[in-house]
């Protein structure tokens, strides 16, 4: 069972409850009703009365509309600190969607009956979320309607997952004096932002890359498929990582619109680590999370380097060498915050002796499950043998 101080920061971060003080957050979260809901399992369905809200604690749950040919799309899927059917609390409206349990949940689910005891309908905070929710449905209204003629153009966001399927490697090479593996988290309703790659510079040494899509303008597969395609064709006369980076920030920025809005302008944030005899180099451009798990239990973050590439014309961006030991790792995230890669670097101290591909498997079900963690992430490690 959850206890309030859980519930709590996930409660404000309801769009519905902004504006409320926290002795009424906090009465709502102990009137909630926790219960745990299986794979499959519907919570209610479109057109029926709504009569409480929910709020996801762990798993997923998927919120679906039906189609004029009776059958169903997909509008969202809500995982954990994710809210839905907030509308049911102060109005009588029919369910506008259904919801669907698809993985095993746990969830707070709050009455309407219960939630109109704590706040009083006549207080102004009764009346102000009132109003919201009048503006969110017909908000709903409306974004239901963008995504049906976002559908029609051509199946862009479907396009735009296979063009970044195509991107990622089928699988890791085998790196002299090291256990390597890397993956990417892939959503069947991801954005396709992230990807990784592995490659060699001009001198033959081996270099895996992170790359993450940040910010608006075209698909993001779509940048990330030309900065590939850049960087790989700079690193065959590349000798360094800070020089590649370097280069590929030149490119990116000769690239880039002239007088785009920032609404539609796209960088591409990136980490590269080349392990070698000695140890691994790491460069970075914008903030990928890394850090080195040393065997003994230490931990050392790494730093960024530069803003993202494409970003800032004419930045020279540095690298790091990373001394290693046996046993000694480096795991480095697409995108993260702080708290989220140094929990991925106790897991993976913890499962030192298991295999690499192991740890990395182990860490995307963990992101899943991790509040505040991207949707799609990708991952790579090194381990020193």
């Amino acid at each position: 069972m959850s206890s309030v101080e859980e519930i709590l920061p996930m409660l404000q971060g309801v769009t519905l409850f902004e504006g409320l003080s926290p002795e009424d957050l906090r009465r709502i979260a102990a009137i909630g009703e926790e219960r745990s809901a299986e794979e499959g399992e519907l919570l209610f369905e479109e057109g029926e009365e709504g009569n409480a809200f929910f709020l996801v604690i762990s798993g997923a749950v998927e919120i679906l509309r039906d189609r004029a040919d009776g059958s169903r799309e997909r509008l969202a899927v809500r995982r954990t600190g994710d809210a839905f059917g907030e509308m049911a609390l102060l109005d009588d409206a029919p369910r506008s969607a259904t919801a669907r349990v698809q993985k095993e949940a746990r969830l707070l689910v709050l009455s309407r009956d219960a939630f109109r005891e704590v706040l009083d309908p006549d207080s102004p905070a009764f009346r102000m979320l009132g109003s919201l929710s009048r503006s969110l449905r017909a908000l709903d209204v409306r974004f239901t309607a963008g995504q049906r003629q976002m559908a029609r153009q051509d199946g862009i966001p479907e396009l735009n997952r296979l063009i970044r399927q195509g991107l990622l490697p089928t699988r890791v090479p085998l790196v002299s004096g090291y256990e390597a593996a890397a993956g990417t988290s892939v959503k069947e309703d991801g954005e396709g932002a992230t990807s990784w790659d592995v490659f060699s510079l001009s001198g033959g040494q081996p270099v895996f890359g992170l790359y993450h899509a940040a910010g608006g303008g075209f698909p993001p597969a779509q940048t990330l498929s030309v900065f590939r395609g850049v960087l790989r064709a700079l690193a065959r006369t590349a000798s360094t990582l800070e020089g590649l980076l370097s280069e590929a920030n030149e490119v990116m920025s000769d690239l880039a619109v002239p007088g785009a809005q920032p609404s539609v302008e796209q960088s591409v944030e990136c980490a590269l680590l080349s392990p070698g005899k000695e140890g691994v180099v790491w460069a970075g451009a914008g903030r990928p999370p890394g850090i080195v798990v040393r065997a003994g239990g230490g931990r050392e973050p790494l730093p960024a380097f530069g803003p993202p590439l494409g970003m800032m014309e004419g930045f020279r961006y540095g690298a790091r060498k990373l001394v290693l030991s046996g046993g000694d790792a480096v795991l480095a995230l697409s995108e993260g915050t702080p708290g989220l890669v140094e929990g991925a670097g106790d897991l993976a101290h913890r499962l030192r002796e298991r295999t690499v591909d192991e740890v990395v498997g182990t860490l995307h079900q963990a992101f899943e499950r991790a509040e505040g963690a991207p949707a799609e992430v990708s991952v790579v490690l090194l381990r020193r043998v």
